[in-house]
């Protein structure tokens, strides 16, 4: 769950205009060492320390940005606001973030139908469109925007089902 305040944030970060490739390089450093969030959160490092690890391993645009989350104790939260990062990055080129969650695997021409019907329905120039297997559907597929859920998944009649018999 992202916090109001990761977004606020991933708003600063967004306005330092920081290159995506450096948003990119950060965001694959952080999730290719676990630990590293733990030792920039740890108050038995110093800060000195927590700077040289920076200096060393990030992106120069990124460096001071994350100075001040270690200084503000919200490091921990890096990868929430990275996430609304590229949120707002989407939402700046005009590119709508999806999911698609299935039980079989749709094919290219499948998932092509889905990008052009949400680019016509949300006038988007493009679609980031995320894949996820989820075998609880038991089969049809559930499609997210935002926080709009069109579940269209046996999962889902099974419990609409449920749902108006219940209130009968």
């Amino acid at each position: 769950m992202i916090l109001y305040r990761d977004e606020i944030c991933a708003k600063a970060l967004f306005d330092l205009n920081v290159p995506s490739e450096d948003i990119e390089q950060t965001e694959y450093i952080f999730n290719s060492c676990d630990e590293l969030k733990d030792v920039l959160s740890s108050p038995s490092v110093s800060r000195n320390e927590k700077y040289a690890v920076i200096d060393k391993i990030f992106p120069e645009s990124v460096k001071s940005f994350l100075k001040v989350m270690v200084d503000f104790n919200r490091i921990g939260q890096i990868t929430d606001i990275l996430e609304s990062y590229r949120e707002l990055d989407l939402t700046a080129k005009n590119i709508l973030n999806a999911q698609l969650s299935y039980v079989n695997k749709p094919d290219d021409e499948t998932v092509a139908s889905f990008k052009e019907m949400l680019k016509k329905k949300y006038n988007a120039s493009d679609v980031e469109l995320i894949l996820k297997q989820d075998d609880s559907l038991i089969g049809g597929y559930k499609l997210t925007v935002g926080d709009i859920v069109y579940d269209k998944s046996v999962q889902g009649a099974v419990k609409a089902l449920q749902n108006r018999l219940i209130r009968r």
